[in-house]
């Protein structure tokens, strides 16, 4: 699956979203063909069939988002923010609102999973192969290192989970995970769900999903 390397776990416009998604497609592969219409005088159609227009897979692609961008966000089960007001919607399709509106980190991966693609949070690895490393002793010492261990919930969210239980009152793991999702945003390590996943917690760095089920399980017993 190919994959869209994002520097952060930030919001980003649909201008952006769009951008990303339509460079990672390939400029090399045939997609839809196109043919121009013209409306006469009278107001018929006239379809120019003996020209048509081939497109590339990426030229498809940029326009499908383009016409349908609101479609697959409410397909993905949500829709575009204002970007100086999370809680309004009510995107068009214009390039006007493309740089007004705005998507989560959470939102846009699933977006990406619309077109095969993946989101990988950090830079895009290096295309030139790394040198042969000559010295055995490096090559022993690199062995041993492993690769580097992936971040989990615990080690991205676990710090702010405390510091927010200290300073409430929570008598159950419920009422500590709907304090979690009513402080979700810009200030928490959390995004909450929307749509088919309304109820559930993300964790913005990593896209991994926090339950309720695996606070009760796992967090609370730790917090009290």
């Amino acid at each position: 699956m190919t994959a869209i390397y994002k520097k952060d776990t930030g919001r980003l416009k649909v201008a952006e979203a769009k951008r990303l998604i339509v460079e990672a497609m390939p400029d090399d592969e045939p997609g839809y063909v196109a043919f121009s219409c013209a409306v006469d005088a009278d107001g018929n159609e006239r379809w120019d069939f003996d020209n048509p227009k081939h497109q590339t897979y990426r030229e498809t692609v940029q326009r499908r988002l383009n016409n349908s961008f609101l479609d697959l966000c409410q397909k993905a089960g949500f829709e575009p923010h204002l970007s100086i007001d999370p809680s309004a919607k009510g995107y068009r399709l214009s390039e006007a609102d493309d740089h007004l509106y705005m998507v989560t980190h959470a939102q846009f991966v699933k977006l990406a999973e619309a077109f095969s693609l993946t989101v990988v949070v950090g830079d895009e690895p290096d295309a030139t192969p790394a040198p042969v490393v000559t010295n055995p002793t490096e090559s022993v010492e690199d062995a041993r290192a492993g690769p580097a261990k992936r971040r989990t919930w615990r080690d991205v969210a676990w710090p702010y989970m405390v510091s927010v239980f200290k300073s409430g009152q929570y008598a159950t793991a419920k009422e500590f995970y709907r304090a979690l999702e009513t402080k979700a945003g810009v200030d928490s390590p959390f995004e909450s769900g929307t749509g088919p996943n309304r109820g559930s917690l993300f964790v913005r760095e990593t896209s991994e999903k926090l339950t309720l089920k695996t606070v009760q399980n796992t967090a609370w017993p730790q917090l009290k």
